[in-house]
C-alpha cells in the first residue's frame, strides 16, 4: 500500500506539472495532494499501533486538496476542455467531497462492520486517481472547432461572436 501512495502522489505531482490547460491554483492544489499521498506514505500505519498523527495531518491534506481541485483548476471560454469546465468541476468536487465524508462517517456508522472503511478508503483513492487522468484525456482530445459548431450552433461562424473570439486564451 505503501509503495501505491508513493505512485499515486508521483502521479499527481507530474499530471500537475504538465496540466498547462488548468488553471495555476488547481495545478498546484493537486500537486500539494500529490504530496501529502507521498509524505502519507512515510508515516505509514503499523498494526496494533494506530495510526501515526503525522499520517492523520497529510492524509487529510491530501483528500482535501484533491477531492477540491477540479473546482480550482477550472475556467470559462468557447475552447475549454469538457473536463475543465466549471459546471463539470463542480459535479467532480461534489462527488469526490461526498466520497469523503462517507469515508470520514464510516467508522462513525459501520461499528461492527470489519472492512467498511477500508471500502470507502478504496474508493475514494480510486476516484482520486482516476478523476486526472480522464482531465488529461479531455485535454489532448478535445472535442474539433466544426464539431462543436455542428454540436452547438450559436457558437458557430454564424454566431454571435467571431472567430478570433472562439480560440482558447490561456487560464489565469
Amino acid at each position: 500500500m505503501t509503495l501505491i501512495f508513493v505512485l499515486a502522489g508521483v502521479c499527481d505531482v507530474v499530471t500537475g506539472l504538465a496540466l498547462r490547460s488548468a488553471r495555476t491554483a488547481g495545478r498546484l492544489m493537486l500537486m500539494a495532494g500529490g504530496i501529502a499521498g507521498i509524505l502519507v506514505a512515510a508515516s505509514p500505519v503499523r498494526t496494533g499501533d494506530g495510526a501515526p498523527v503525522l499520517h492523520i495531518i497529510w492524509a487529510a491534506v491530501g483528500v482535501v486538496a484533491l477531492a477540491v481541485w477540479p473546482v480550482a483548476a477550472s475556467y470559462r471560454g468557447q475552447a475549454v476542455p469538457w473536463a475543465l469546465r466549471p459546471a463539470i468541476s463542480a459535479w467532480v468536487a461534489v462527488i469526490l467531497l461526498g466520497l469523503l465524508a462517507w469515508f470520514g462517517l464510516k467508522p462513525i456508522t459501520a461499528v461492527g462492520q470489519a472492512g467498511q472503511a477500508g471500502q470507502a478508503e478504496r474508493v475514494l483513492g480510486e476516484a482520486q486517481a482516476v478523476w486526472p487522468f480522464l482531465v488529461v484525456m479531455s485535454c489532448r482530445h478535445p472535442v474539433s472547432v466544426t464539431a462543436r459548431d455542428r454540436l452547438l450552433p450559436e457558437c458557430g461562424a454564424s454566431g454571435p461572436r467571431s472567430a478570433a473570439s472562439r480560440t482558447c486564451s490561456a487560464p489565469r
